[in-house]
């Protein structure tokens, strides 16, 4: 059961480290623009980092929230944890290595987030 949680968290914390490197690049491009006008409305979208991970929409991982069905893990710094998180979030840092899985409630769905 611990390597299962074990092995769940490292393929979160993967995921999130992904995200949170390409979490500088990200633009926003104008819809509203013709693609004549905006060079970014020609990009095509980068690929999803990690495709074989689970991903689940805003409104279930609200729903799991409010129902108090999942846990949600913060993997920022200490520092952009404090500032800003979701209510009840687990601050389990990727830049401090192997999380402590002793900090994640059992029997709850696990949810990661890096943004």
């Amino acid at each position: 059961m611990n390597r299962s949680i074990l092995l769940m968290i490292a393929l979160a914390a993967l995921f999130v480290s992904a995200c949170t490197q390409e979490s500088g690049n990200t633009q926003v491009a104008n819809t509203a623009a013709t693609p004549a006008a905006s060079p970014a409305a020609n990009r095509a979208e980068p690929p999803m980092p990690f495709p074989d991970v689970s991903r689940i929409s805003l409104e279930e991982a609200k729903a799991h929230h409010d129902a108090g069905t999942a846990v949600f893990i913060d993997t920022h710094s200490p520092s952009v944890f404090a500032e800003e998180h979701i209510v009840g979030a687990i601050n389990l840092p990727v830049s401090e290595g192997v999380p402590d899985v002793n900090k994640i409630p059992k029997g709850k769905k696990i949810i990661a987030y890096c943004s």
